[in-house]
């Protein structure tokens, strides 16, 4: 599982992508822009999982217009979900 993510703003929506970026496994995590932060230190401490790991945690959105690159949005109610909102609410 990678933990180490970077943020991108792509025509005004915010999106994580995890570093190293693999050539054939590519893809965004979009989230709201002021919680960011917060999903970069759930990442780092192992909190919640990426796509890579656990896709029960993620809807996939979409692709991106490389036509390759898949989008995905947190599913509401999963483990990773709520530990957002724990995160947000000790914040």
């Amino acid at each position: 599982m990678r933990t180490e993510f970077k943020v991108v703003t792509i025509k005004g929506n915010c999106f994580l992508y995890p570093v190293p970026v693999v050539k054939n496994h590519k893809y965004l995590l979009k989230v709201p822009t002021e919680d960011a932060s917060l999903y970069i230190k759930a990442f780092k401490g192992q909190l919640i999982t990426s796509p890579d790991s656990k896709r029960d945690d993620w809807l996939e959105l979409g692709l991106h217009t490389d036509g390759r690159t898949s989008i995905y949005g947190i599913r509401q109610g999963s483990q990773s979900d709520k530990t957002i909102n724990q995160m947000r609410e000790e914040a």
